[in-house]
């Protein structure tokens, strides 16, 4: 189940579980770890996905930023290679369509290579980096 996070009153504790059921995933995903769970207050868009037992498992978002439009997603250790990483894209490509943003980039560690893979599936492109990470581009429109 995807829950959006936007005027949502328990955002902020359903963010909190997750971070701390992040498992590894801590490792590649830092976007917590310099930002207050208040920074969704600015995001377009903020999802959770959650498992049966009613625990987050994934997290999504697109940011603004100046003239760019970040993507950034993260999946917990214990749900990783189940699906839910297609699930958060899916949902977050398909808002940016809904929304008419144009383009959406992304920074990815070089050596997560699950990541990489991930989104090249929906089609993101390497446009620069290659030392300890990749900026990766989508064009909505194509």
């Amino acid at each position: 189940m995807i829950i959006v996070l936007q005027n949502n009153p328990d955002a902020k504790s359903l963010l909190e579980s997750f971070t701390e059921k992040m498992g590894s995933s801590r490792e590649t995903f830092r976007y917590f770890s310099t930002r207050s769970f208040d920074v969704i207050d600015t995001h377009i868009y903020t999802i959770l996905v959650i498992d049966e037992k009613g625990s987050p498992i994934g997290y999504g978002h697109l940011d603004p930023a100046e003239d760019i439009i970040w993507l950034g997603i993260c999946v917990s250790e214990a749900a990783t290679g189940k699906g839910v990483g297609n699930i958060i894209m899916n949902d977050l490509l398909n808002k940016a369509g809904e929304l008419n943003i144009p383009e959406i980039t992304l920074k990815v560690d070089s050596q997560n290579q699950r990541a990489v893979t991930l989104y090249k599936k929906f089609n993101f492109e390497i446009v620069s980096g290659g030392g300890e990470y990749f900026i990766m581009k989508y064009s909505v429109a194509s």
